[in-house]
């Protein structure tokens, strides 16, 4: 990975970092260009697809597709452990609150990982958590 993706991988205070960790179940380390991740195997295979996640709504308003990030989203909704969820654009902003703050609350509260998809099919007035 680039020195960007390991720094955003980490956070402010490694607050991302933790946040992988607790919801993964997993342990990381990010050294130089590598993100090591260690845990059972479904540890593994969920941070690696949070982090896939993460990385990808980094670079999704990058014009470089290099740098993206190849998320598979459909796949998603054959997951037993994720729900969609489709949210009116006027509730959007209240939903991610001030820098994201209500987004993150309701993440730490639940105990979930919350994001965006902006590339699923829905009708032009509607988000999909």
């Amino acid at each position: 990975l680039d020195p960007d993706a390991i720094s955003y991988l980490l956070g402010r205070g490694g607050v991302a970092k933790f946040k992988l960790v607790a919801f993964s179940g997993s342990r990381i380390d990010l050294e130089g260009t590598t993100c090591k991740i260690w845990g059972s195997e479904r540890q593994r295979e969920l941070c690696k697809l949070l982090v896939n996640i993460v990385l990808d709504h980094r670079t999704r308003n990058k014009e470089e597709e290099s740098v993206r990030q190849k998320i598979n989203y459909t796949m998603l909704d054959d997951r037993p452990d994720v729900t969609h969820i489709d949210i009116d654009q006027n509730y959007i902003g209240a939903i991610l609150g001030f820098r994201g703050g209500t987004l993150r609350s309701l993440e730490d509260q639940f105990q979930t990982f919350l994001f965006f998809n902006k590339t699923r099919d829905v009708s032009c007035t509607h988000g999909r958590l």
